[in-house]
């Protein structure tokens, strides 16, 4: 994680004018590559242009990690979730899960009304370059690919 928020004070850094992009969400290793650049043989990038030469981004096993860059804001926004990291208590079972319809729909991991979802709410911490201040997002399900790409991105 230390290695992840790193790398996001260097993209911070390295930053200059370029083109939006929208979130880049992986697994492993990701390099947030200068408009036209090339990742190192055997690692895959995506642009961000923001940044003025290759920044390697890095996450744990079980960690999935996401970056974006918003050129108009001039924003790059780092965020991560571990699979076993923190979580909160899932939402409330007399939560409706659509309001559109009549009664109460059960939101997932509620068998009645009563207590809380068995799916927790797990949390992701993001991380952007106005202010640089680290925020937890909750993610409302488990710590997954979509879920970490469903949170407000800088775009």
């Amino acid at each position: 994680m230390k290695k992840f928020i790193f790398a996001l004070a260097v993209a911070s850094v390295a930053a200059v004018p370029g083109v939006a992009s929208a979130a880049t969400i992986f697994e492993g290793t990701k390099y947030a590559l200068p408009i036209g650049g090339t990742a190192p043989t055997g690692f895959t990038g995506a642009e961000c242009a923001l940044v003025s030469e290759n920044v390697k981004l890095g996450v744990s096993e079980n960690v999935v990690g996401g970056f974006a860059c918003d050129e108009t804001n001039n924003l790059v926004q780092v965020a991560a979730c571990h699979s076993g990291g923190s979580r909160s208590t899932g939402g409330a079972c007399s939560t409706d899960a659509d309001p559109t319809t009549d009664g109460i729909q059960l939101i997932p991991g509620c068998a009645d009304e009563t207590g809380n979802s068995t799916i927790p709410s797990f949390n992701s911490f993001s991380l952007s370059s106005a202010g640089g201040v680290m925020n937890e997002v909750p993610l409302g399900a488990r710590c997954t690919s979509t879920t970490l790409g469903g949170i407000t991105w800088v775009q």
